[in-house]
């Protein structure tokens, strides 16, 4: 439950009664009683939302099939994609029952199928991060340079054929890494755009929860239908990404094996926590 869901139930007024009756029944002076129960009350509020906010993202990295990098860009916007999503079930909650709230409630499944695809393509991000750390470029254009000299200053016709395999097979690994290279500046854009996107979306939405609920009237359904379409834009562009780079990252021939101890180029984002599946 959010914060707003905690505050209205019952049993939080209930612990917190208790414990202001315990409190009197020991002989503390009633004033001293009322505040220890409000004291009790607030802690549960603040610790329930708390508790109940990190199952929520704890069941959505279960069902990531790859783990994110942290540090990342792609850690960074996925952060503040869930971040939004955390604050969307704030605001479906505090919506008074009515059309507005039935229509949050739909909304708000197709905000988890968006994060669900946002997740995955921050997981592919990382993936394609790991194989780009796997292939030095400079070195293969060293050695595509070298074998291109030798092959024109060799007569033989089966050390020419050598050679030409030779140069062929680091053109590949050359044109493999810069298909790495779209790929991931591709998945970096969409996830900025699809967190930028949702944190807009959750922003609008918050506003027309806000003006229903203090007008007291119905109106308001109309605009979340419409960020309700556009939502499912974004989460239909993210699949339709997600099918692409899928193929990409399949169609890729086997890389190299790591150097050992190299470590995968990470942004300079703070404070993003490491993420992988379960």
């Amino acid at each position: 439950m959010s914060l707003s869901d905690e505050v209205r139930d019952p049993w939080s007024y209930v612990v917190g009664g208790l414990a202001g009756g315990m409190a009197f029944a020991v002989g503390i002076f009633p004033p001293a009683a009322v505040a220890i129960g409000a004291a009790v009350l607030g802690v549960k509020v603040v610790s329930g939302a708390l508790t109940n906010r990190g199952q929520r993202r704890a069941a959505r990295r279960r069902e990531k099939r790859l783990p994110v990098i942290t540090r990342t860009p792609e850690a960074a916007w996925l952060n503040r994609a869930e971040e939004a999503v955390d604050q969307f079930h704030d605001i479906a909650y505090s919506a008074s029952d009515g059309p507005i709230a039935d229509r949050v409630q739909t909304f708000g499944m197709q905000t988890e199928e968006s994060i669900a695809t946002l997740q995955r393509l921050a997981g592919q991000a990382s993936a394609v991060r790991l194989a780009i750390a796997r292939i030095d470029p400079r070195r293969l254009q060293f050695e595509r340079d070298r074998l291109m000299q030798e092959h024109n200053l060799i007569n033989d016709p089966g050390v020419r054929t050598e050679r030409e395999r030779s140069v062929k097979s680091v053109q590949a690994q050359l044109e493999t890494y810069q298909r790495l290279a779209v790929t991931l500046t591709t998945l970096l854009a969409k996830l900025e755009a699809g967190a930028l996107a949702i944190e807009g979306l959750v922003a609008r939405l918050a506003e027309v929860v806000a003006l229903a609920t203090s007008s007291g009237t119905s109106g308001g359904e109309t605009q979340v239908d419409e960020l309700a379409q556009e939502l499912e834009g974004l989460r239909a562009g993210l699949v339709e990404t997600e099918g692409v780079t899928t193929r990409t990252i399949e169609g890729l021939a086997p890389l190299p094996e790591a150097a050992p101890g190299s470590v995968p180029q990470a942004g300079t984002e703070p404070g993003v926590r490491r993420r992988a599946t379960d």
